[in-house]
């Protein structure tokens, strides 16, 4: 039985590739996302996530050859749209404030902001709408 889930394994297989190479690729598009929720939970500011995962993935990104705009959204993804799940949070502390009800209550609503994080990488999983640059950094 693998550890890798069974998508990982089809990925891979539909693609041609072996399956070590699929999840290192992966790791590249999903990590920005990832990185920045995570420093949206410790540091407790978007911008800041923002800026730390620009400068932390970009050279990986050329070197891959994916293209910034891919990283750009990944990190959009990852920060601005989870800020407000978190209470503590700059974005969930002003949205509990001025809407008068906790982030708790109002997160199951809030469909766009954790739905989007996890199709993005679903969507980086199976290599779709990650767009290549025309040059590959050595």
């Amino acid at each position: 039985m693998s550890p890798v889930s069974d998508t990982a394994n089809l990925a891979a297989i539909s693609s041609g590739v072996n399956l070590h190479s699929h999840i290192r690729s992966m790791a590249y598009t999903t990590g920005p996302t990832l990185s920045c929720l995570g420093g949206n939970m410790t540091m407790g500011e978007a911008y800041i996530s923002i800026i730390l995962g620009g400068q932390l993935f970009a050279a990986a990104y050329d070197k891959k050859g994916i293209d910034r705009s891919v990283m750009s959204r990944s990190l959009e993804e990852g920060s601005t749209l989870t800020t407000t799940l978190i209470p503590w949070a700059t974005g969930g502390a002003f949205f509990a404030a001025t809407l008068g009800v906790s982030v708790v209550d109002y997160a199951p609503w809030a469909l766009l902001n954790w739905m989007n994080p996890l199709l993005a990488m679903v969507f980086a999983m199976f290599g779709v709408a990650i767009f290549r640059s025309k040059k590959i950094a050595n």
